[in-house]
C-alpha cells in the first residue's frame, strides 16, 4: 500500500508538471507530450512525458510506472522524430525504482517509445513498448491504447 501511495503521488506530481508544461508556449518549436495509463501484462501502466525542440537540441522527460512488475523510473529525453501523427523520442535512464527490475533497466541505459496521436474523438492515441537498446530513428508498433491524451506538433 505505501508503494502503490507513493507510486500514485510521484504520478500525480509528475502530471501537474506535465499539465503546467503544456500550458506555457511553446514558441513554435515542434513538441511531443502526453500522459496517461495503458494495460501492459493485465495491468494498467502510468506515464507522462514531454519532449521539445530547443535551440540547443531536444529537452524532455518520461516518468513510466510499469505496475505489472512494480518497476518505475524515469529518463531524460534527448532525441525526437517526428514522422506526421507519429514520433519516436529516445533519451537515457536517469533512475529507477522497484521490487523486479529487469538487469536492461539501469540509469545510465538507452531506451526509445513511440507514440501516435489520433486526435481527440473516437481513435485513441496509442504509445509502444519502451524498448532498451532502441535508436531514436526506429518506428516502433504502437499498439497500446492510451487512456489519456498524445500530443504532437
Amino acid at each position: 500500500m505505501k508503494i502503490l501511495c507513493k507510486s500514485l503521488l510521484v504520478f500525480v506530481f509528475s502530471f501537474s508538471v506535465f499539465a503546467y508544461v503544456e500550458a506555457q508556449s511553446f514558441g513554435g518549436n515542434a513538441h511531443v507530450n502526453g500522459g496517461g495509463t495503458t494495460v501492459e501484462f493485465g495491468t494498467k501502466s502510468t506515464f507522462v512525458f514531454n519532449a521539445i525542440k530547443t535551440e540547443g537540441g531536444i529537452v524532455g522527460h518520461l516518468v513510466y510506472h510499469l505496475r505489472a512488475y512494480n518497476v518505475s523510473f524515469q529518463m531524460n529525453l534527448d532525441c525526437m522524430e517526428i514522422r506526421g501523427n507519429r514520433a519516436t523520442l529516445s533519451g537515457t535512464v536517469t533512475s529507477v525504482t522497484g521490487d523486479n527490475i529487469p538487469y536492461y533497466i539501469f540509469p545510465g541505459s538507452r531506451a526509445s517509445f513511440s507514440v501516435e496521436d489520433n486526435g481527440n474523438g473516437r481513435n485513441r492515441d496509442k504509445i509502444s513498448d519502451v524498448v532498451f537498446g532502441a535508436q531514436c530513428n526506429w518506428d516502433l508498433n504502437t499498439y497500446l491504447k492510451v487512456q489519456g491524451n498524445i500530443s504532437i506538433r
